[in-house]
């Protein structure tokens, strides 16, 4: 349907009043500018899925308070090669700094761009951020709709940038009315298989109890084949009436191309000068009996093992934001938090950034936490590279948004990478001196289900 003509008048009415207001200078970075309309809150998983252009992003908060979800690119940063931290925060922050002042990027990186990536995860990069074209995001009850275009020193043609507006929206087709079907996979490839899983966590035990590490984080890739492809947006709403509790994230490249997941796990969170952070390790499955399922965190509360796992991520971060911040505290230590069918340990961290610290600082201090690497961390990074014959490309990683004054990133676990008709399910275990394969497996099967689970069920 057609952009209705008094939209385009208010959009054109907007356009020409953000003009007046910028000041593009002598800056060689581009200039992101945007127009802001209030709508009529819409279902926005169809109104993504109705957007002919690529790539999709889609985000939303544990809370439930806030929805993002955008389509097409203003403008990208995507790095293929190894970068470092800085090279690609110090390009986003000079943008930024020219730019409309509530200009975000999103994206987020692979957990160890030093490493070679697989070919199924080549065209993510080692990083990959960008302004939408499109936005639209729900802040408690109200919803706005956003355009975003870049502007040089030529006077912008207000002209050709509603033009290029209105054959983005009229393209949009009706909203998906598209409904789940279940589906089975035909084939189950898992890395490691339980033998080579036993190998391995019997290598790590041998590091651990040789003083090497005190803890590694190892990962299982479980890939599933199917008869036809899966519509991973579909695939993602299901999740999101499943697992409103955690951080939900989808980034889709092209039409059958997408990462997704729902992870309960905050890297951190900044607003101006106030960072936040958490520290989750320890896992119990969750039961539908009440007593039982009490029963099960008393004993993740009182185990020794799952306490220790935890006390590396809580010591870890506690001692980065040390480095960070010139005060912080802990908010809360060892409770227990609850989701779809895991609990963890969870504990959650306040400071005060020092003067001219910055998000590369930030990522580079806290990434990976214990939680996905493990402790001493540059160690543990090296030996689950020789360990892992998979590559675990963006699951574990930072996936978020960033602007100017407030940046949060989650850490990409409980994720998947759907390929035309596979999927690629990624998700790890705290290895320390207590642990057991069989029960490391187990703990990783629970976090798989997340998937398999909703795969097949009606």
């Amino acid at each position: 349907m057609a952009m209705k003509q008094s939209v385009r008048d208010q959009i054109r009415k907007n356009i020409c009043y953000e003009l007046k207001n910028i000041h593009i200078g002598g800056s060689d970075h581009p200039v992101v500018w945007r127009v802001k309309l209030p709508m009529v809150e819409p279902n926005i998983i169809k109104w993504l899925n109705s957007i002919p252009v690529f790539p999709r992003f889609y985000w939303s908060d544990r809370t439930g308070t806030l929805d993002v979800a955008s389509a097409g690119q203003a403008l990208q940063i995507k790095l293929t090669e190894r970068a470092d931290n800085l090279d690609v925060f110090g390009k986003i922050r000079n943008i930024l700094a020219g730019s409309h002042p509530e200009t975000r990027f999103y994206g987020g990186m692979r957990f160890d761009p030093a490493r070679s990536a697989g070919t199924e995860w080549e065209p993510y990069g080692s990083y990959y951020f960008f302004i939408p074209r499109l936005e639209m995001i729900r802040k408690e009850d109200e919803t706005d709709f956003i355009y975003n275009f870049v502007l040089t020193r030529k006077n912008p043609n207000v002209a050709d940038i509603i033009t290029e507006l209105e054959t983005l929206v009229d393209t949009a087709g009706t909203a998906s009315e598209a409904k789940w079907i279940p589906i089975s996979w035909s084939e189950r490839f898992d890395s490691p298989d339980i033998p080579g899983w036993q190998k391995n966590i019997e290598k790590a035990l041998d590091y651990i109890h040789q003083g090497i590490l005190d803890k590694i984080v190892l990962a299982r890739r479980t890939h599933l084949q199917f008869q036809q492809e899966i519509d991973p947006l579909i695939l993602f709403e299901k999740m999101l009436e499943k697992y409103s509790n955690s951080f939900c994230f989808y980034f889709q490249l092209q039409h059958n191309l997408s990462f997704l997941g729902v992870t309960p796990e905050l890297l951190y969170s900044r607003n101006q000068e106030q960072l936040f952070s958490e520290a989750i390790a320890g896992t119990r499955p969750r039961s539908e009996d009440p007593v039982e399922d009490e029963r099960l965190a008393k004993e993740l509360a009182e185990n020794r093992k799952e306490i220790d796992e935890h006390g590396w991520v809580l010591n870890e971060v506690e001692k980065n934001l040390e480095n960070l911040c010139v005060s912080s505290r802990r908010l809360s230590n060892n409770t227990i938090m609850k989701q779809t069918y895991v609990q963890h340990l969870y504990a959650q961290f306040k400071g005060v950034l020092k003067a001219d610290i910055f998000d590369n600082h930030i990522l580079e201090a806290l990434h990976p936490t214990p939680a996905v690497a493990g402790s001493p961390q540059k160690t543990a990074v090296r030996y689950i590279s020789d360990l892992e014959e998979f590559d675990r490309g963006w699951y574990g990683g930072p996936i978020g948004w960033v602007s100017g004054s407030s940046s949060t990133f989650a850490v990409a676990i409980r994720s998947a990478l759907l390929q035309a008709r596979q999927m690629f399910i990624y998700a790890g275990a705290g290895i320390v001196k207590e642990s057991r394969a069989d029960e490391e497996w187990q703990e990783i099967e629970n976090k798989i289900m997340n998937y398999t689970r909703l795969i097949t069920a009606k």
